[in-house]
């Protein structure tokens, strides 16, 4: 269960969710290995009403129930030893890892989680907080969650560079359409950006030609 080996949850959990239909949403299926097995055991014989304690079963029938755990933080504690040399009585303390920084302070998951509310779902710094007290009896306050976004976006300069670099060599930049009026009808504008121009091309019922603009 994810409660009690939360740091091996499946990878692309998150992946896969981002590409689920609203409108029809995931299938469920039964798995091979659940996390756990409730066994219903008959105590007495339904067609002679005579006791069946210590009677072998001959087999089963299954049903599979999907829900979430309880809901709460694990708290992982870091302890940094302390060991005094046998020669020169000298005293070294252990490393805490980089991301360990104070007494106190939130893990990666729930800031991770903090982060897909804020940027991906568009939830407010108030409705993020007053959600996660709700779901895990902890409600960051808003600065801890400020700086779980931009520690996030940090993290992601390089990505953004690439990403950037890539739109820059492509033949093709982007495609969109625009609804616009054309002759007092509903038309579409569609503009192509693509190296150093855009062509842009009003179309209604009649057509139309594409217009060159230069960013």
């Amino acid at each position: 269960m994810w409660l009690d080996d939360w740091d091996t949850r499946p990878a692309g959990v998150l992946d896969d969710a981002l590409d689920v239909d609203a409108d029809t949403g995931s299938a469920l299926s039964m798995v091979a290995e659940p996390d756990r097995v409730i066994v219903h055991r008959p105590a007495t014989c339904a067609g002679c009403q005579g006791a069946l304690d210590g009677v072998a079963a001959t087999g089963y029938e299954r049903r599979q129930v999907v829900d979430l755990p309880p809901l709460r933080l694990a708290v992982s504690e870091h302890r940094a030893e302390e060991k005094t040399c046998p020669h020169s009585q000298h005293t070294t303390t252990g490393v805490f890892p980089a991301d360990v920084t104070t007494t106190v302070q939130y893990g990666a998951g729930i800031k991770a989680l903090a982060v897909y509310l804020l940027t991906y779902h568009l939830l407010p710094y108030d409705r993020t907080s007053a959600l996660l007290g709700g779901l895990c009896g902890h409600a960051p306050a808003k600065g801890t969650l400020q700086t779980a976004v931009e520690t996030c976006a940090d993290g992601l300069v390089a990505v953004e560079d690439q990403i950037k670099d890539a739109l820059r060599a492509a033949d093709v930049r982007c495609n969109d359409e625009t609804g616009v009026r054309v002759q007092r009808q509903a038309g579409l504008e569609k503009i192509i950006r693509c190296g150093p121009c855009r062509a842009n091309k009003k179309q209604g019922e009649h057509g139309g030609g594409y217009r060159i603009k230069w960013p």
